[in-house]
């Protein structure tokens, strides 16, 4: 999530933390982990796929916002 303040700067919010949790909860539930709220936009194609995917695509997702913003 990127957030803009009252003078136009702009936050990252968020770099995969409720993936995380997600993951944590699926260990505990032996259930696979989903991804049923994002912004396609932004989206790496491991997850478009329903593959397995990491950190990684926090990166390639906030490289696109920053090339927007650019």
């Amino acid at each position: 999530n990127i957030l803009r303040d009252d003078f136009g700067h702009l936050k990252v919010a968020d770099f995969g933390v409720s993936k995380l949790l997600k993951v944590a909860k699926t260990v505990k539930e032996d259930r696979p982990v989903t991804s049923q709220e994002t912004s396609w936009r932004y989206v790496a194609a491991e997850v478009c796929r329903n593959e397995e995917y990491d950190t990684k695509v926090d990166v390639f997702s906030f490289a696109l916002i920053l090339q927007e913003v650019n």
